[in-house]
């Protein structure tokens, strides 16, 4: 089978292994972009993940906080500074931000103190997520 299609404004031949590899190509380079966009919101973490034990409600050491809208980042890293905590995580999709909190703090007690700033639309633990086997 022979194909023909036009190039630089003249008609060309365009064999059937090199129609189909360049529309496989093109297809390969389609998903390679899609996958790009679905994992642009994954944080990149170095070394190996914590491993939650089963009973765990949320991940030690750390919380969530999303700003208000509009609250300057100077206005942000300065309480968080001024509160010992790191952000290790911010989102770029949600704008939410995880963070550690000092040694000798707990979750709760970070929480409790982020939802009382005026600037904060939310603070809460870094839930973990617990997925139960489907009943056969």
């Amino acid at each position: 089978m022979v194909v023909f299609c036009w190039h630089k404004g003249r008609l060309i031949k365009i064999g059937r292994i090199v129609l189909v590899t360049v529309v496989l190509l093109l297809a390969g380079l389609g998903a390679f972009s899609l996958y790009k966009v679905v994992s642009f919101d994954l944080p990149l973490f170095e070394g190996a993940p914590l491993a939650p034990s089963p009973e765990q409600e949320y991940v030690p050491g750390q919380i969530i906080v999303k700003f208000k809208s509009g609250t300057p980042i100077e206005a942000e890293n300065q309480l968080n500074e001024g509160l010992g905590t790191t952000v290790i995580y911010t989102s770029p999709k949600g704008g939410f931000k995880v963070l550690q909190i000092p040694e000798g703090k707990t979750v709760a007690e970070m929480v409790d103190i982020y939802s009382r700033q005026p600037i904060v639309e939310y603070a809460e633990p870094n839930y973990i997520e617990h997925i139960q086997p489907e009943a056969k």
